[in-house]
């Protein structure tokens, strides 16, 4: 189980976020790639909250695919290329979240590896090993993946195409 650490000593934030994630022994951690608002065939999510949702939906399928939940991830930093995007992509990442929270931070950069890029998500999971002797039996659907599927119920992959012209 995670444990958060937000002292008292420091200014309590109004954001979504906690100011430390500890991962006690003994965990399987997991490092997750910067994510961005590609399709699984290479198009590009066009504008910023369909490449903010699309990178989030990227984002989660590593998640599941290493057998972990929302509720597993530790740190979330999100690199964006501008700075009217930042409210779009809190309110695309809590409703990602739901109620979870993580250590999490938001960066405005230059640019990206691909100029079309507007964001890049990374993250850090973690699940302590008993649990997950305990919890992660057979498998049907992952809870990441049962999230996602959820989550994918407000959109189409269409919505992320370009249009054909």
């Amino acid at each position: 189980m995670l444990k958060t650490h937000n002292p008292a000593s420091l200014s309590a934030s109004n954001l979504r976020h906690h100011h430390g994630v500890e991962v006690p022994y003994p965990a399987n951690i997991v490092f997750i790639s910067g994510q961005v608002g590609v399709k699984s065939d290479g198009r590009l999510a066009e504008g910023p909250r369909p490449q903010i949702e699309m990178a989030w939906r990227n984002l989660l399928s590593v998640l599941d695919a290493a057998g972990m939940v929302p509720g597993d991830l530790v740190k979330v930093t999100a690199y964006l290329t501008r700075m009217q995007d930042v409210e779009v992509y809190r309110s695309v990442r809590d409703e990602v979240l739901g109620d979870v929270t993580t250590a999490s931070t938001v960066l405005i950069v230059a640019g990206l590896s691909n100029p079309s890029f507007l964001v890049e998500i990374e993250a850090y999971a973690a699940v302590h090993i008993p649990e997950a002797a305990n919890n992660r039996g057979g498998r049907q659907m992952g809870r990441a993946e049962a999230a996602l599927a959820d989550f994918g119920k407000n959109f189409s992959d269409e919505d992320y195409l370009p249009e054909e012209g």
